[in-house]
């Protein structure tokens, strides 16, 4: 029978794991080691089972750990703590826009999985929050498009204004559209 280890990238990368909590710089980049792992999960599960209070496990920084328990948000049970974990990267992956296919296929889920992480991670789930959330998004979506707007109308590159408010290409041809037809 031939079975493969997976190592943990912490074992190879050359990075102290177990930096001073207050060194933010050495902190991220441990952390920056973990997101790379396919242990990740894993560790931060052994981490939080054995309530371990220093260095840097699956992601978790002891600060965050230390959080986590204090505020009883720390999962228990090795599945939960997985479930925490994907949650936890699914909302960071998503601040980053991110494509949710790309998040999944990253993670090893499904779509509909990320996009259920994504509604509970924002609220969704509970009665009224829909609402709440499309009528922020509504907002913001107005918001950008005066934001193209103004940019298209200083002599703002299209390529450029996309780069900068982080949005396609086509969101701006068809605003500066709109804006030839008025």
């Amino acid at each position: 029978m031939n079975t493969t280890v997976q190592r943990p990238a912490c074992a190879t990368a050359g990075v102290d794991m177990y930096p001073d909590r207050d060194d933010e710089t050495a902190n991220a980049a441990a952390v920056a080691v973990c997101l790379q792992c396919p242990l990740r999960a894993d560790c931060a599960a052994t981490a939080l089972d054995r309530v371990e209070i220093f260095g840097v496990w699956g992601a978790l920084t002891e600060k965050r750990r230390e959080s986590l328990r204090r505020h009883g948000k720390a999962p228990t049970g090795a599945n939960m703590i997985r479930v925490a974990v994907r949650r936890e990267e699914v909302a960071r992956l998503a601040g980053q826009d991110v494509p949710i296919s790309a998040i999944a296929e990253r993670l090893g889920v499904t779509n509909d999985i990320v996009t259920a992480d994504l509604r509970r991670l924002r609220g969704d789930h509970l009665p009224g929050q829909r609402e709440a959330r499309a009528a922020a998004d509504a907002a913001r979506a107005e918001e950008k498009a005066q934001r193209i707007d103004a940019m298209l109308q200083a002599g703002a590159a299209v390529k450029r204004i996309a780069q900068e408010l982080h949005v396609h290409r086509r969101a701006v041809y068809r605003r500066r559209e709109l804006l030839e037809v008025a």
